[in-house]
């Protein structure tokens, strides 16, 4: 993986002098460049380096405030796939005695902790949303040796869970203090904070953008973008990035331009794409005229609470406890009704990532309750996003093109 960072200095030069001719992909740009030096920067572990692997919603402004680099696991995967390595990551966690049928990112993320292939950590935490992300967090802090902090996050949206949830990301912080031998400088966390929030300013400026008809923004851009949505908030390059996929979006509208030829429907992608067939998603736009207008992951970060610089733990405790796909699944699949009517939606395509039982158990309900409000259908597309052992990319998009077809 070192040398694949090697690969994108390499490619970063060109990134930027293309960016300056399109005028479009300064965002590719600014991407490339935190992936570097915060993979570069892990990797090397200059003196007083201190390195975090780090569930998805676990809060970076945190660990930005620390000098804490954030490592994100659930990024590393899709990583792997598209560098080639993830068969044998895979196969490690199988050997290991991680079970086929469960989550192809914790499988592969448990294989590569085996073998030693993502920067080295002094800590990790989890949040408790994802009984895999749990287990799997156990076993990669065990062949890591490095301590490990559970965020426990409460089922119910209510006063009580809120105060709860803040107690536990000031236990957080005494965590990370342990192991940096380090106090939090409130003055550094108000100042991420203040930085996470005017990148949150233009995520929701972006998701307006994205409602528009036709829909200029791909969604491969959409699943880039979460690379930096996740790990970068609160971090300068993570408000560069935001900024600049903001103005090249706006361009595109202002310009009318479209993902499609002729859009012909509007569809909302759920939960995560298969990261080693990303032309299906080409195909969808390019070859069905189909636009996939938004996907839920990037719902999951809009629909967000705002920070508070004066009240950090309260406030990105409310964060967390706004986001209703981790909530209840009642509250998600009213949330998704909203959304379907926002964005236009004619039909929603649920990637079926296997071992997934924060998306899929609430699936059905998410279902009837959009037949049932708007008469929008649901296609449900059974694979791992990370393991192709299980997938057929003719089956997937024969059933596909059929679903679009009925729109």
């Amino acid at each position: 993986m070192l040398k694949a960072i090697e690969v994108m200095k390499e490619r970063l030069p060109k990134i930027k002098e293309s960016a300056e001719e399109k005028k479009n992909m300064a965002s590719r740009a600014i991407l490339y460049e935190h992936i570097i030096d915060t993979y570069g920067r892990a990797y090397e572990r200059p003196q007083g380096t201190f390195v975090s692997w780090n569930d998805l919603p676990v809060p970076s402004p945190i660990f930005f405030a620390m000098d804490v680099i954030p490592i994100l696991p659930a990024h590393f995967a899709p990583m792997a796939v598209n560098l080639g390595k993830s068969r044998r990551l895979l196969d490690r966690a199988e050997q290991y005695g991680v079970p086929r049928d469960s989550c192809g990112f914790n499988r592969l993320d448990v294989g590569a902790a085996l073998e030693g292939v993502m920067p080295k950590p002094d800590m990790g935490v989890a949040v408790t949303y994802c009984d895999t992300i749990i287990k799997a967090y156990d076993l990669m802090a065990r062949a890591a040796d490095v301590p490990l902090f559970y965020l426990d996050l409460p089922y119910h949206r209510h006063e009580e869970a809120v105060s709860y949830f803040a107690k536990q990301l000031q236990k957080l912080v005494q965590f990370i203090s342990g192991i940096t031998k380090q106090p939090l400088d409130p003055e550094r966390l108000r100042e991420t904070l203040v930085i996470a929030r005017e990148g949150d300013e233009y995520i929701h400026k972006i998701m307006e953008l994205r409602k528009t008809v036709p829909c200029a923004m791909s969604i491969k851009d959409g699943f880039r973008g979460q690379y930096m949505l996740f790990g970068a908030q609160g971090s300068e390059l993570g408000l560069e990035y935001v900024k600049a996929s903001y103005e090249e979006l706006k361009e595109k509208v202002a310009q009318g331009k479209s993902i499609c030829s002729q859009e012909k429907h509007r569809v909302l992608w759920m939960h995560n794409a298969p990261y080693y067939d990303f032309s299906l998603l080409d195909y969808i736009e390019d070859e069905l005229d189909t636009a996939i207008v938004i996907d839920s992951n990037s719902l999951w970060m809009s629909s967000q609470g705002p920070y508070d610089p004066d009240n950090p733990y309260e406030s990105i405790a409310r964060r967390f406890l706004s986001v209703s796909i981790i909530s209840d699944d009642a509250s998600w699949a009213d949330a998704l009704v909203k959304y379907a009517k926002e964005f236009k939606i004619d039909g929603v395509i649920h990637f079926m990532h296997f071992g997934c039982r924060v998306y899929n158990g609430g699936c059905n309900l998410s279902k009837d309750v959009l037949m049932k409000e708007l008469d929008i259908p649901y296609l449900q597309l059974h694979a791992d996003s990370i393991d192709d052992s299980t997938y057929s990319p003719e089956q997937i998009r024969y059933r596909v093109e059929s679903f679009i077809e009925s729109l």
